[in-house]
């Protein structure tokens, strides 16, 4: 790839950063039991575009919380034995995103836990649009390629906040995890020239 395509690319990721903050939105992130394909949600946040949170539960799963999950968010059994049941929440998050863009880190992996979730509880399970994935637009403005995946390099949260000099707060919360992300496509945007 050619340096004018790649500034075409980058400058293409800072239009999408400064044009998703004009319109209603929300960011979302979750933790989960895992990774795996029975795995799910144990703690969601959804905040506004100032970062005020809308919603921020932890939920208590109908599957165990494995140990490996549990070291990096740190969420306990313990933690979750009187938390609500995800049908319980799931009332509310529905309210909360309705009619705005969803913005997370990882899109495509939130919304499949956040279904997975759904499928457990036989809820209808959420539409793959208008969810925006902030952690592949940075791959695309950090502009890494990945030969053997044919597409750009995926950068930690955590990684992609340091590059832009974002401090990392909260990390691996849910919470702190969706202010991570806004203020990350909020440095985007502020870094947008208004040229593609």
């Amino acid at each position: 790839m050619d340096g004018s395509m790649l500034a075409a690319i980058r400058a293409r990721a800072l239009r999408w950063a400064y044009e998703v903050l004009q319109q209603p939105l929300v960011v979302l992130d979750t933790e989960t039991t895992g990774l795996g394909q029975r795995d799910q949600v144990v703690q969601v946040a959804v905040i506004d575009h100032t970062g005020a949170p809308l919603l921020e539960r932890l939920i208590k799963p109908s599957v165990p919380i494995s140990a490996e999950a549990s070291r990096v968010h740190g969420i306990t059994p313990d933690m979750v034995r009187d938390a609500p049941s995800f049908p319980e929440i799931y009332p509310e998050l529905i309210s909360v995103l309705a009619g705005r863009a969803i913005i997370a880190y990882n899109a495509s992996f939130d919304r499949q836990m956040l279904n997975q979730t759904c499928w457990n509880y036989e809820l209808k399970e959420f539409p793959k649009r208008p969810w925006h994935c902030a952690m592949l637009r940075f791959a695309e403005y950090y502009g890494q390629w990945n030969p053997a995946r044919r597409s750009f390099r995926w950068q930690r949260l955590s990684d992609a906040c340091a590059f832009l000099e974002i401090p990392s707060i909260g990390a691996h919360t849910a919470l702190g995890d969706a202010q991570m992300t806004l203020r990350l496509v909020q440095r985007m945007a502020e870094l947008f020239t208004g040229e593609t």
